[in-house]
């Protein structure tokens, strides 16, 4: 990352990007399977872009443009029948989001890449290893099933069961202890305390968005640029807005 020290929401994402390389992305390469290429880079056989370069260009998802999650879209018409990798020689920089407005856009739009991909990925991640597969579908279902797990956790088994989810906590450390100590033991970094915060950042921010994304992600608006349909989705806006209050107006 270009700017890990820029505040505190750059810190937590260093450490959050470097887990999901290394240690995430190293584990599908190890399948040849890597199921996104990430855009800042990636490197892909020409013959195979023009390939699929039309396909790629005017992919739709419910009648609407996929304007966003095209790295993971081309990720798919490669890896439904050749191999995907990860180098981690490499050395890119990318400037991740250094506000909560921006950065929640962000997240909201990879959400929804992630879950319309995803769901074209189900259709062939079956004909590669079984382990591949099994992690795949693990890495499928947990997140969309997160939410309700953090509900039952945090609400139903407190308020209806009488008990404090000691267990549940337990996990998130451990799952918190994972993070933060992979990356001090490849990075030696200070950073590293901050893989903690990002699981409960997540736990109790960002996992709230995939309720939102299940019923929003044929949506094409990139949330955080001036696409041509995000402009179309202001003016729409304004419109229904300026509608609103004639008829407020009205009414008074």
């Amino acid at each position: 990352m270009a700017n890990p020290f820029t505040n505190f929401l750059t810190k937590l994402q260093t450490v959050r990007y470097y887990i999901a390389f290394r240690i995430m992305k190293a584990a599908e390469a190890y399948f040849d399977a890597v199921t996104c290429l990430s855009g800042p880079l990636s490197c892909y056989r020409k013959d195979l872009v023009l390939q699929y370069a039309d396909a790629w260009l005017n992919q739709r998802f419910l009648g609407h443009p996929a304007t966003f999650g095209d790295d993971r879209s081309m990720t798919n018409y490669i890896l439904r029948t050749h191999r995907t990798g990860y180098q981690d020689s490499a050395v890119c920089s990318t400037i991740v989001p250094s506000t909560g407005k921006m950065f929640l856009r962000q997240q909201m739009r990879w959400k929804r890449s992630w879950l319309r991909e995803s769901l074209r990925a189900l259709t062939f991640m079956w004909k590669k290893e079984p382990l591949m597969f099994l992690f795949f579908l693990v890495g499928l279902i947990v997140p969309i099933a997160a939410p309700i797990v953090v509900l039952y956790n945090f609400v139903y088994i407190p308020l209806f069961q009488g008990f404090f989810p000691s267990t549940f906590i337990v996990g998130l450390a451990l799952m918190a202890m994972l993070m933060s100590f992979a990356y001090l033991f490849f990075r030696k970094s200070t950073l590293w305390a901050y893989g903690f915060i990002f699981v409960l950042y997540y736990t109790f921010i960002l996992l709230w968005q995939m309720p939102v994304a299940w019923v929003t992600f044929y949506k094409s608006t990139w949330g955080t640029r001036n696409t041509p349909q995000d402009v179309a989705a202001k003016k729409k806006r304004g419109k229904r807005w300026a509608r609103q209050g004639k008829a407020g107006d009205g009414d008074e």
